[in-house]
């Protein structure tokens, strides 16, 4: 929703602004610095939700993503390429410029459905560090009772 309602806030400075991110994310890539890259990638999200007008959903988001940054932080750029996540961000950016609400929705859509199953994974494979939270059903591991 946030990158359909983006499309109508697409001024040439807000899109700058999100292109400036995505140059940051292929720096960060270059130079293998992961956190770097993870901190313009919210940096990234949060501008579009801004642009959206979905300010207070981010509040939400924001305050949910603990077990989220656990995986994102302990994961390699080979689980979820920084090539990969790039691409999908400039599909993003290139529909919120020419204001094509269905296509910056949709690549929104896609960039999450790829990235959400690699993070469940991730947290399977690194099941110790979060013994305190069950693996979704059908994503990874099988969580065995003592």
């Amino acid at each position: 929703a946030s990158a359909r309602r983006a499309c109508r806030n697409n001024s040439k400075r807000n899109v700058r602004s999100l292109r400036q991110f995505i140059e940051s994310q292929q720096e960060a890539a270059v130079h293998e610095d992961h956190a770097r890259f993870l901190d313009r990638d919210d940096a990234f999200h949060q501008s579009i939700g801004v642009m959206g007008g979905c300010q207070s959903v981010w509040r939400v988001v924001d305050d949910l993503r603990g077990q989220v940054d656990r995986v994102r932080y302990i994961s390699h750029p080979r689980d979820l390429p920084f090539n990969l996540l790039i691409g999908h961000h400039i599909r993003i950016v290139d529909a919120i410029e020419r204001g094509d609400a269905d296509i910056a929705s949709s690549a929104m859509l896609l960039h999450i459905s790829e990235v959400i199953p690699n993070l469940h994974d991730i947290a399977a494979r690194h099941h110790a560090l979060f013994s305190d939270v069950d693996p979704p059903e059908g994503h990874g591991g099988q969580h065995q009772s003592a």
